[in-house]
């Protein structure tokens, strides 16, 4: 069955109408709101109408850099021209100048070494260079004499046999060896020096409750010089 002609152009019109409305809609925003619908979150609108990402700072550098004066950015991190001395350029950092592999027990190396060197000199002969007095009590455990009474003669063989006998503020000379014992200094301070760190070592009980070298009450003043500790 046919339409009539009239009722096609009827339909027609009603069809063309909401589009002839849609298409004039876009011209009614008030002023100022277009760059609001352009900007939308989570982007920034700043009041001289430029929009933002997110992690922008206002002055257009990402977020984590410095805005400098000249309108650059400056990413975080070290500039090189202000790494320390001992230290070298590395990434948006500065690294450590230190020799490639680790250095042996009794030696160091401090950022700018490029080799490893000694904690402290051993010195020359059993004693080296330990400021011995008439006050010192004296350990070798090499010593086999069974006499010991803590002179460089007869020197005790344990650490903690010299801090029994030392009087108060006495000296402990260590020669070179390892000693295995948790050694315990208190009621009077004493100083433990041995010939140097890379010739004496303490060495503690895994199994002990306590340190290897343990400071007590009445000991303060107590000083460790030139040995290992493990």
């Amino acid at each position: 069955m046919l339409m009539p002609t009239a009722l096609l152009r009827r339909l027609a019109a009603l069809l063309v109408l909401p589009l002839g409305s849609l298409s004039c809609g876009a011209d009614a925003s008030p002023p100022g709101e277009g760059d609001q619908d352009l900007c939308r979150p989570p982007n920034r609108l700043l009041e001289d109408g430029s929009c933002l990402a997110p992690g922008v700072q206002d002055n257009g550098c990402p977020a984590g850099e410095l805005g400098l004066e000249d309108g650059s950015c400056q990413p975080a991190g070290v500039p090189p021209a202000l790494c320390a001395d001992g230290f070298e350029p590395l990434g948006q950092g500065c690294e450590p100048i230190l020799p490639p592999e680790p250095c042996e027990p009794g030696l160091m190396a401090v950022p700018g070494d490029s080799a490893c060197r000694e904690v402290a000199p051993c010195g020359q002969g059993r004693w080296g260079d330990i400021p011995i007095d008439g006050s010192t009590q004296h350990v070798d455990a090499a010593y086999g004499g069974g006499d010991s009474d803590g002179t460089a003669d007869r020197p005790w063989t344990t650490i903690g046999e010299a801090v029994t006998a030392a009087a108060p503020g006495a000296l402990v000379a260590i020669a070179a060896g390892s000693y295995a014992e948790n050694i315990e200094i208190a009621d009077k301070p004493v100083t433990l020096w041995g010939l140097c760190p890379g010739a004496v070592e303490v060495v503690g009980s895994a199994t002990a409750l306590v340190g290897t070298v343990n400071i007590r009450n009445g000991a303060d003043g107590t000083q460790v010089r030139n040995l290992a500790v493990r």
